[in-house]
């Protein structure tokens, strides 16, 4: 009788452990970036002798869940300039049309800069 006894709550034991720890709700992974998208302010058209501003560059991060967000870290992205012909003031020195490469973390896109004269 007393080994039933040890049996029966040996299985209980095992099957409350088994119920709470089997049953828990799997951890819900956060999204990934799948890539990054850039745009420029609609209000901002370049002309020479105008300085460069990155604050007016919006980046945003495409999702594995099909969803958006923007990069909010800014000092993570790189704003690749070598392609602009600035001075050493960030000031446009040509005008036309000219790739900026952005990169966040493993992440790059291009972005087109027009340049009037």
């Amino acid at each position: 009788m007393k080994s039933k006894f040890i049996v029966l709550l040996l299985l209980i034991s095992v099957g409350c452990t088994l119920l709470l720890f089997g049953c828990a709700p799997e951890e819900e992974s956060l999204p990934q970036i799948l890539s990054i998208k850039a745009k420029l302010d609609a209000t901002v058209n370049y002309s020479v002798g105008d300085t460069f501003d990155s604050s007016k560059i919006s980046v945003t991060a495409i999702l594995d869940d099909e969803t958006e967000r923007n990069v909010e870290t800014v000092s993570a992205i790189v704003y690749d300039t070598s392609e602009l012909h600035l001075d050493t003031q960030n000031v446009f020195t040509e005008s036309g049309t000219f790739n900026l490469v952005i990169n966040y973390s493993t992440f790059s896109t291009q972005l087109e800069i027009v340049v009037s004269e």
